[in-house]
């Protein structure tokens, strides 16, 4: 089975990534550099609401670009960096290919990225 990993912001009391609760971040982020899924290709993955797909990124190098500016806040809103590996059959790009979406019912494996690392 071939793999790949995924980064995503998310927090560690709810697993929900920080478009569910950063306030500001909708708001900064447009559809010309941050698409939502329905404007990326990928609103199958959104419908039905409860969906399975979570969103990430195929980098850290990416993660950070697209998060760029908002790092501080995450990190001090308790969001971790957390990277998970999937089967690439769970996995669509967006048609931007800044993003992603991975199906959690396959994830294979996931850690947190440790900062100090990084």
């Amino acid at each position: 089975m071939s793999t790949r990993s995924v980064f995503r912001y998310e927090h560690p009391e709810t697993g929900k990534g920080p478009y569910n609760t950063v306030e500001g971040l909708n708001a900064d982020h447009h559809v010309d550099t941050h698409p939502s899924w329905l404007y990326d290709g990928l609103s199958s993955c959104a419908f039905p609401r409860h969906s399975s797909y979570l969103s990430g990124c195929k980098s850290l190098e990416a993660l950070r670009s697209w998060f760029e500016g908002w790092e501080d806040k995450l990190a001090a809103d308790g969001f971790e960096i957390v990277v998970y590996i999937v089967p690439n059959t769970a996995v669509k790009y967006g048609l931007s290919r800044k993003q992603l979406a991975f199906d959690s019912t396959e994830v294979i494996s996931r850690k947190v990225v440790e900062l100090s690392y990084v």
